[in-house]
């Protein structure tokens, strides 16, 4: 079976067929569990993230049905997989190969491509992983404050991944994959002066200076008025090099 957390939250069999997950209550409990990698969450931390403050009557009794439900639901994607749901001393854990959860399966891409000692191969591995990701980290559950960690923790691996991927294909010679690529994420990451950098290297390649100190000046209005801050030294030289 596939758990997608890389945008909505998914469920589906080994050849790709939706299991339909519908209630809320129950993609929380998955994603609690999947959040965990494998570690147990304790009885009543299922419990905080699934009710907060506005908790059932007989909240542990109303736990149990739930992991019930969520253990046909893991069988129906994959015969035998409610064993994979797990009780603990320390509580419950999702047993599952990391194989089985795009989230994992994208940290430990992202760290065979940056072991790629070729540029090409680090090109072509960066893109086939970045390909997992289909939106905002956990869709409609993300904005759970308890997430917020995991959330952050993928989004900023997104980043790294995006910016390697754009300097490795100005690096290869394909400016305009790498802008393509660049332009694509720049709003979602607007202070990270390596992916601009970067995009600003691939616009001058293909003759486009002038959208290359766009990229400069928008960075550097953005550093000044959310962190207080000027570009680093690398993108101001660069930056220089382009004026001259």
């Amino acid at each position: 079976m596939l758990i997608e957390v890389l945008g909505p939250v998914r469920l589906s069999t080994d050849d790709g067929v939706p299991v339909k997950v519908a209630e809320r209550k129950l993609r929380l409990l998955l994603v609690a569990l999947v959040a965990a990698e494998g570690a147990p969450v304790s009885i009543d931390a299922l419990i905080d993230r699934l009710w907060d403050h506005n908790l059932p009557a007989n909240p542990r009794n109303v736990l149990r049905a739930k992991l019930s439900h969520l253990r046909t639901i893991l069988d129906t994607a994959h015969p035998g997989a409610r064993d994979a749901l797990e009780r603990t001393p320390a509580g419950y854990r999702l047993a599952v190969e990391d194989s089985s959860v795009d989230a994992a399966r994208f940290k430990a891409a992202v760290g065979r491509a940056r072991r790629c000692e070729s540029p090409a191969q680090k090109a072509e591995a960066l893109q086939e992983t970045l390909a997992l990701w289909r939106g905002e980290p956990y869709g409609d559950i993300g904005d759970e404050t308890w997430l917020a960690p995991v959330v952050a923790d993928l989004t900023q691996m997104h980043g790294d991944a995006v910016e390697l991927l754009v300097e490795t294909l100005v690096e290869v010679g394909e400016p305009h994959q790498a802008i393509d690529h660049g332009t694509r994420v720049l709003g979602d990451f607007p202070t990270r002066e390596r992916l601009v950098g970067a995009l600003m290297l691939a616009l001058v390649q293909v003759g486009r200076q002038h959208e290359a100190l766009e990229a400069f000046e928008s960075l550097r209005h953005r550093l000044a008025n959310e962190l207080g801050v000027d570009p680093g030294p690398q993108v101001r030289e660069l930056h220089t090099r382009i004026l001259r």
